[in-house]
This record gives structure tokens, C-alpha cells and sequence, in this order.
């Protein structure tokens, strides 16, 4: 607990910082616009709530991943419970092509930081490298690959049969799982950039710069749903919130968190195929 205080201290301090710095920064930047201010209108506070929420999803998400601080499990349970909500405001007003990138940066992100927490608790450090090259050579493949596949249903396909490998209770399963996964989710993004590049409602320079916004919400996203997860069944099992934090962050191998570890992969990739099943509809009424 002491360990956890002063990470969460150190981890606030840095925040602070940063937050500093870029003010800073920001204030001593030449104005590009001259013959005006910078700040034009009246003050709105809609297009603001997002970015808090957003704030706190990352604050939660990336201050348990370091510290594990008892603090931040109710922030981070229910800034879930609020992005649970806010989805279906989301899927409703966004195009398809914002939603795959969501969808996808969200399942990559989920296999990524899964990977670490699983393989790290369980002390297979090998493994935990294994499943980094295996992504990475996923994304090698898709990028040689990618003109050879042209079936959506087949992209679909695969991505579905790998996240169901991923469910087998095997290390290896859980690897191959991954690679499938990431092979085709990087299929996916190429598959919807000629819809960003198409659509007129974005400017020119700045398509690239929506799509990269939109697979850090998906990241940020995933991360905070498997923290829930976490932390939900961590409490369920072992009647402690933050056991598997303080394994991750303490570097100390804990078996007893095998259960925990694959409750929380069923309860994530469940969540994400919901996700996908929507995704795939919306795609199949614009097709019509």
C-alpha cells in the first residue's frame, strides 16, 4: 500500500508536469493568425465534456496500469459505466469507416496490454515477447497481403476466428489468437481508408489525423473496459480489487490470478464481438 502511495504521488506529480509544460509551450507559440485572436465566440461547454471524459478514461486506465492506487478503481468503474452509455450515442451519429477504426484499435490495444498484464502476472516473460513479435509480424503480413484479400466477409471471418481461438484456455491458443486477430484487424484499416479519403466532410490534411483520433479512442477505450474487468472479477473471486494491479506493478509473479485473468479475457472479447455483430449490420444497411 505504501509502494502503491508513492507511485500514485509520483504519477500525479508527472501529470501535473506534463500539463505544465504543455501550457507553457503553447503560450510561447507564435500566432499563426495574426489579424486575429486565437480565441473567437462565446465559451461552450459541450465539445469539453468529451475531452474530460476522455481524460479520466486515460488518468484511470494508465494510473492503475502504474500504480495501482485504490483511488483510481471507482473513478475507473465508473467512467466505464459512462462509456458503456455513451456507445450507443456514438454508433448513432458516426460514420462506419470511425467506427471499424474504433473497433479496431480498440481489439489490437485489448490484445496488446491484455498480453502484458497476462503473461507478466504469470511470470511467462518469453511469452509476453513472443506475443509482441507475433503482432508485429501480423502487421508486416497484412501490409504484404493486404491486395490478395478483397472478401469482406472473409476479413470478417477471420477476425471472428481468431478472437475465438483466443478464448481456448492455452498459451498457445491465446498467441495464435492474437496473431489471427491483428492480421486482419490491419486488413480492416485499409479496408476503410479509401472511405476517409472520400469523405468530403473532413479536409484534405487532416483525414489521417481524424483516423489516428479515432483508433486512440478505441485504445483508450479498450484499456478502461479491461481495467473494469479486472477489477469486477478480481473483487468476485478473490474479494480484493487491486490484487492483480499490484502483481503487474510489483513485477511478482501470482498464479492464483489464472481465473481472474481468463474471466476478464471472456468478459472483453464477448464485449468486442457484440461490438463487431453492430458494426457488421451497419455496414450491411449501407450497402443496400
Amino acid at each position: 500500500m505504501v509502494l502503491a502511495r508513492i507511485n500514485f504521488d509520483l504519477f500525479i506529480g508527472e501529470l501535473i508536469l506534463i500539463v505544465i509544460l504543455a501550457l507553457s509551450t503553447i503560450l510561447h507559440l507564435p500566432n499563426p493568425w495574426t489579424d486575429s485572436p486565437i480565441f473567437t465566440g462565446s465559451f461552450r461547454l459541450k465539445p469539453i465534456i468529451p475531452t474530460i471524459l476522455i481524460l479520466l478514461m486515460t488518468l484511470g486506465a494508465r494510473g492503475l496500469k502504474q500504480t495501482g492506487a485504490p483511488a483510481l478503481i471507482g473513478l475507473s468503474l465508473v467512467i466505464w459505466l459512462i462509456m458503456l452509455f455513451g456507445f450507443n450515442w456514438l454508433q448513432k451519429r458516426l460514420s462506419p469507416s470511425r467506427l471499424w477504426t474504433f473497433w479496431t484499435g480498440s481489439v489490437i490495444n485489448f490484445f496488446l496490454i491484455y498480453s502484458l498484464f497476462f503473461f507478466d502476472t504469470l511470470g511467462k516473460f518469453k511469452l509476453l515477447y513472443v506475443a509482441y513479435i507475433l503482432y508485429i509480424l501480423a502487421t508486416i503480413s497484412s501490409l504484404l497481403l493486404a491486395k490478395k484479400v478483397h472478401s469482406w466477409k472473409v476479413i470478417i471471418g477471420g477476425s471472428v476466428l481468431g478472437l475465438l481461438i483466443s478464448l481456448i484456455p492455452s498459451h498457445i491458443a491465446f498467441l495464435i489468437g492474437l496473431a489471427i486477430t491483428c492480421f486482419f484487424c490491419n486488413l480492416i484499416n485499409r479496408y476503410v481508408w479509401p472511405q476517409y479519403q472520400k469523405d468530403s466532410s473532413i479536409p484534405e490534411l487532416r483525414k489521417r489525423f481524424v483516423k489516428q483520433n479515432y483508433n486512440i479512442l478505441g485504445s483508450i477505450a479498450s484499456q478502461i473496459t479491461m481495467i473494469a474487468f479486472f477489477i469486477i472479477n478480481n473483487f468476485l473471486f478473490n474479494y480484493h480489487t487491486g490484487q492483480i494491479f499490484a502483481a503487474y506493478y510489483l513485477q511478482r509473479a501470482n498464479t492464483t490470478l489464472t481465473w481472474v485473468l481468463y474471466t476478464t479475457r471472456l468478459g472483453c472479447i464477448v464485449l468486442i464481438v457484440t461490438v463487431l455483430a453492430i458494426l457488421f449490420v451497419k455496414e450491411s444497411e449501407k450497402k443496400k
